[in-house]
């Protein structure tokens, strides 16, 4: 299929090179299958790997195989491609989007503070649920951000455990600083009550 052969071709281009580098989207590659455009800039990628990792290209690239079940055969895939080559992403950077697509290319880039906000925005907007959870795990675990800002972030991607991470370890002047902020009604009533229980 699509997907498990792209898979093993990434897999031993990263095992190859243990700390390899930056994709290069703007130069042709043997697996770069379509294009985003955005602004002026073509990005070359590939649509496997998008949608491998994004609910979102996954639905513009491939669809069901309607083959009746005794037209196929073990080796038919179940997703087919479609004929789009040229996808229009309007309202982003082209830089934060490299950012994203070096996260999931074998160049395995991290998650960072410098990085987390817009990252997280785009993984929400395309659907890439692999990286809103690395980001959330970063967020808890990584991350030198303030409990404000990850707060703020975990509030508004519906992170609800890192919320409640978060609120958990909040004292009560950080509670009485953070109340005035426009959360989620779900985040302020788990401020109040651990206003009021602690």
């Amino acid at each position: 299929s699509y997907f498990s052969s792209l898979a093993v071709t990434m897999a031993s281009e990263s095992t190859a090179n243990p700390t390899p580098a930056p994709h290069d989207f703007y130069s042709d590659h043997p697996t770069s299958s379509c294009n985003l455009i955005i602004g002026d800039k073509t990005l070359k990628v590939s649509s496997e790997l998008l949608g491998m990792h994004s609910h979102f290209f996954r639905s513009l690239f491939f669809k069901a195989n309607t083959k009746k079940e005794e037209e196929m055969n073990e080796g038919t895939p179940n997703l087919i491609r479609t004929e789009i080559k040229d996808v229009r992403l309007d309202n982003v950077k082209v830089e934060e989007v490299i950012e994203l697509l070096n996260i999931i290319y074998p160049s395995d880039a991290p998650i960072t503070d410098d990085n987390v906000k817009f990252i997280i925005e785009l993984a929400d907007k395309y659907l890439f649920n692999v990286v809103l959870h690395e980001c959330e795990q970063f967020l808890k675990n990584g991350s030198k951000l303030s409990k404000e800002d990850r707060l703020v972030i975990a509030d508004k991607y519906h992170l609800c455990d890192l919320v409640d991470i978060i609120v958990k370890d909040l004292s009560k002047s950080e509670i009485s600083g953070l109340i005035s902020l426009k959360l989620s009604e779900r985040t302020t009533k788990a401020m109040v009550k651990h206003l009021t229980s602690s």
